[in-house]
């Protein structure tokens, strides 16, 4: 909403309370209060306003929230112009909502309140607007008139200190521990409205998130000593209520949205009980806001920080730097690691390693400044942006995991396909327990202590039911069924290794006529359907191979080149054997007579015996 050009928004029901320069509009209070009086919500003089505020990070859906609730009509940033939507709410609008809508009991008064992010707008700061201190003294009017505050907040932005808008609920806690005394006992209904919540956690543990994050923002606040020792839950009573998506669930948003507004109906409504109500009698609610907002300035403007206070805010903000540098260049690497598809196994121990180094660095860099609430902000920033990109980090690499599995688990199915080209329902089984423990195994390592709530149980759960869809149209498939076939063939036509080096002893009977030796020496290669053939034999009769002037044996040496064509055709091996002295005859070799070129001249005769 823009928030210096005019009282009152495109429809006359809404209009701007507290400007964004942090001026209260008397007028427009005294408009209010006549219109709660008009529209039959002061039955008697004593009857007192119920005022419900909400307030949010800049864009958080603060006034959808309220308009989809109350049937208002609070401008969206997507409605007010560029300069509107860069800078968000300024200051206060305020609504009357009309009777029916909702039925508390008593006139409703509904605030929108100024984000924290809004005060920073450029525009403030050049028009010398008093945005820097004007989010805490908005939170403190709205502490002192409102019954519920609803904190509007994207479940993704849970735990994450700037984004989910944590620096305006911790100005919220101080501002009520120094405008309400401690035993005044008055609290307020402090309604977490999560948006856009997939159902993929469960309300049990966000809101376990939720009151850790409380907890951690109570501690870090500078508190009187009477609340030392007490807990936020004496000032504010929390619940939380979640939404889904406004466009893409938007049946099951308008079925939250009439729960919600079925919780504050009734005289017994558990986010209206009477503890809550700051007994802000209607016909004073003018006299009362400009009262209240004037002390509020008055406050603020005296309260400038110490000498002490700014040298430990500065200290903590440089040695935050400096571990913060460290943090994103490690980020930095695994997600680059992650992008090229590298599975980080053991993820989760790093990052634990990594935050406990920081924090201790930090702690030692920091540690004159202990009693200063900027240093627990400063370290508090530190976690959150740790558990962030964690966050990011594991569900990244639990899909990468989830795809390797996936892929793993194809191959070894077409490994497993039997003749019939399928494969059998227990191997299938079997493939599938192996897929889970091999995930699991890798998937531990992915999570770390210091965020527990980070599991890989759904994702897990995930993968077995893929495969098993996986598995059960594998048999159906005709391509699978085809490259099965095509490898089996492929398979079974390699051909069969030969041998390249064989030792072999051949027993051999022959008759030849005597003078003629019968020793002989064979070697054959054979390579490519090619043999070789080296024959070395004595030509002299074995009973004369010795005599007294010694060993006086003569040999000849043959080579022969055959063609095996067809590879066990005993046929043709036959008739390759028929004329293997035909071509002994005309490869052989004499080292005492030359070429030989018949096979009278190899043997001594016309025929062999």
């Amino acid at each position: 909403m823009e928030g210096d050009e005019g009282f009152t928004s495109a429809e006359v029901d809404v209009m701007q309370l507290v400007s964004g320069r942090g001026e209260m509009r008397a007028e427009v209070a005294q408009q209010l209060q006549e219109a709660l009086v008009a529209r039959g919500g002061a039955e008697s003089d004593d009857a007192e306003v119920c005022c419900i505020a909400a307030v949010g990070a800049k864009g958080s859906g603060k006034s959808t929230l309220l308009n989809e609730l109350f049937d208002a009509s609070f401008e969206l940033g997507v409605r007010c112009g560029p300069r509107a939507a860069a800078s968000g709410t300024h200051g206060v609008w305020a609504s009357v909502v009309e009777p029916g809508v909702v039925d508390v009991g008593r006139p409703l008064l509904v605030l929108d309140l100024e984000s924290q992010e809004a005060s920073a707008a450029p525009s403030s700061a050049a028009s010398g607007s008093a945005g820097s201190r004007n989010p805490s003294q908005c939170v403190s009017f709205t502490l002192a008139l409102a019954d519920v505050i609803f904190f509007n907040v994207y479940a993704s932005d849970l735990g994450r200190y700037d984004a989910a808008g944590y620096a305006l609920l911790r100005t919220m806690l101080s501002e009520f521990c120094r405008i309400f005394p401690r035993d005044d006992g008055r609290r307020t209904a402090l309604v977490f409205v999560v948006r856009d919540h997939d159902d993929g956690s469960s309300v049990q543990t966000l809101q376990r998130m939720v009151e850790d994050d409380m907890t951690s923002l109570w501690k870090s606040v500078s508190k009187s000593d009477a609340y030392q020792d007490s807990g936020f839950d004496v000032l504010f009573e929390l619940t939380l209520v979640t939404l889904p998506h406004i466009r893409y669930r938007s049946t099951e948003f308008r079925a939250g949205i009439d729960a919600l507004r079925q919780r504050l109906s009734g005289q017994t409504s558990a986010l209206l009980k009477p503890e809550f109500c700051k007994a802000v009698p209607v016909h004073a609610l003018a006299t009362y806001a400009e009262v209240v907002w004037n002390d509020l300035s008055d406050e603020q403007v005296a309260s400038l920080p110490s000498q002490r206070e700014l040298v430990a805010a500065y200290r903590c903000d440089a040695v935050f730097s400096e571990q913060h540098k460290k943090l994103r260049g490690r980020f930095g690497h695994w997600y680059s690691d992650t992008e090229k598809g590298c599975f980080l196994g053991g993820l989760g121990k790093d990052v634990d390693r990594l935050l406990r180094r920081v924090s201790r660095d930090y702690a030692d860099g920091t540690s004159l400044f202990s009693q200063w609430p900027v240093r627990a902000e400063q370290q508090t920033r530190l976690s959150t942006f740790v558990q962030h990109n964690f966050r990011t980090l594991f569900n990244k690499q639990l899909l990468l995991l989830q795809n390797q599995t996936l892929k793993r688990f194809k191959n070894q199915l077409s490994q497993r396909i039997s003749v019939n080209g399928a494969v059998a329902p227990s191997d299938q089984d079997t493939l599938i327990k192996g897929m889970d423990s091999w995930f699991t195994r890798r998937a531990s390592g992915l999570v770390a202590e210091a965020f527990p709530e980070l599991t890989f149980y759904t994702a897990r759960l995930e993968v077995e039911a893929v495969l098993r869809e996986f598995a059960v149209k594998f048999n159906d498939s005709p391509t699978v069924q085809l490259q099965a076939l095509t490898r089996i063939q492929r398979e079974a036509s390699k051909p069969v290794k030969e041998r390249k080096l064989g030792l072999s002893l051949v027993l051999n009977g022959v008759m030849r006529p005597r003078g003629y030796g019968n020793l002989q020496f064979v070697s054959n290669y054979l390579r490519n359907g090619h043999r070789a053939n080296l024959v070395a034999y004595c030509k002299t009769d074995s009973v004369r191979l010795i005599s007294a002037r010694g060993f006086q044996a003569s040999f000849r040496v043959q080579c022969e080149r055959q063609t095996i064509r067809q590879r066990g055709d005993a046929a043709g091996l036959a008739a390759t054997a028929s004329c293997l002295g035909a071509r002994l005859a005309r490869h052989a070799y004499s080292r005492k007579r030359g070429p030989v070129r018949s096979f009278a001249q190899v043997f001594g005769t016309d025929a062999p015996a």
